[in-house]
């Protein structure tokens, strides 16, 4: 039970001190030192930074899921598009309560930090990025079969805009420093799925 420990505050410290200060500008010694373990327990688990790294990573995609698995079963698909939008404000919000800082989001921070530089963190962001937008597609394609998007609807290109949209909406945030910018932009993600900002459960007339 203490090895375990010991991996999952490594992790835990990786995930905070990465996200806060940047791949780059986080050593092994700064991680062992925030999770209380010595450099022989760090190495024991993992081979390197990129392995821990990539730990943190499958870690950040369990949370992901668990958040898409606590939206409510009894709402559609074209309502609980809009709530994984919220979920991701709320987490930025909470960001900067517990900080002072919008951080961003983790995968896409580490992403644009170091995809150039590490082909098997690029590789774990990419994999964390596709399946973020594969779930966002099965709601896109359900959203279709309950008739709350058009039959035509490409279902994959929507999932990935959506995505982009998100992404793009947290950088902002983090650049400002603040937020606002997410409830703010919230309207245009709706605009994607053909609602009405004022009436988020109406389909914009046409």
């Amino acid at each position: 039970m203490a090895s375990v420990d010991t991996r999952q505050r490594l992790i835990e410290a990786a995930a905070q001190l990465v996200h806060s200060r940047g791949y780059n500008a986080v050593g092994v010694k700064h991680v062992c030192e925030a999770a209380d373990a010595n450099k022989g327990s760090f190495y024991h688990f993992f081979d390197s930074k990129e392995a821990l790294m990539a730990a943190v990573l499958a870690e950040r995609r369990e949370k992901i899921r668990a958040v898409r698995e606590a939206l409510p079963r009894t709402a559609r698909a074209i309502e609980q598009l809009p709530m994984m939008y919220d979920a991701a404000a709320l987490g930025i919000l909470t960001q900067y309560q517990e900080s002072g800082h919008v951080q961003g989001c983790p995968i896409g921070s580490v992403g644009a930090e170091i995809a150039t530089q590490s082909e098997a963190i690029r590789q774990a962001v990419c994999e964390a990025l596709d399946e973020m937008t594969a779930a966002v597609e099965q709601l896109a394609e359900r959203a279709v079969e309950e008739g709350d998007l058009d039959r035509g609807t490409d279902t994959e290109a929507l999932a990935q805009r959506l995505l982009a949209y998100v992404q793009g909406a947290t950088l902002l945030a983090k650049s400002k420093n603040d937020p606002t910018v997410m409830q703010e932009l919230k309207n245009g993600y709706l605009q994607l799925l053909g609602l009405d900002p004022n009436h988020p459960q109406r389909q914009r007339s046409t």
